[in-house]
């Protein structure tokens, strides 16, 4: 049978993972170690500090500058966009609003039969005296547009 001298006790078995200058506490200094009010650890009065700093390593700053770079970019060309699309838009309200002096005024069709608003050229009650040239274009709501003059 063996004795427990060849054997490590678990104690042992820890303390040969800590790194070198540490060592376990105690039963002679367990009075040492304290609780604060809000589950904080104080030794000797003192509290105990843990902290975890981020360090980056020089190729993740140079990726991280990087990414900060890009999405300023892509942020600045978000409000070029965004500037192109309501100039674009206004553009589009003052080109409808405003009446462009090379097209002439738009004349009216004869009217449809029966009242109704909307209905073919060739259902209209035309005169004798109106002439269509191949260059207008007759419209179901009964606008007479020159096509030439667009």
């Amino acid at each position: 049978m063996q004795t427990s001298d060849t054997h490590a006790t678990p104690r042992e078995d820890a303390e040969a993972h800590w790194p070198d200058g540490v060592q376990g506490i105690s039963f002679d200094q367990i009075g040492r170690l304290g609780v604060g009010r809000d589950n904080s650890l104080y030794w000797d009065g003192k509290a105990i500090v843990t902290r975890r700093s981020v360090v980056l390593t020089f190729s993740q700053r140079l990726g991280a500058i990087a990414v900060a770079i890009a999405t300023v970019i892509t942020a600045g060309a978000a409000c070029v966009t965004a500037y192109a699309a309501i100039m674009s838009l206004h553009a589009r309200q003052v080109q409808t609003t405003a009446i462009p002096a090379e097209n002439p005024p738009r004349t009216n069709a004869p009217r449809c039969p029966q009242g109704r608003i909307n209905c073919e050229p060739w259902e209209r009650a035309w005169n004798s005296d109106t002439i269509i040239s191949p260059r207008q274009t007759v419209t179901d709501d009964g606008r007479i547009i020159d096509q030439s003059k667009r």
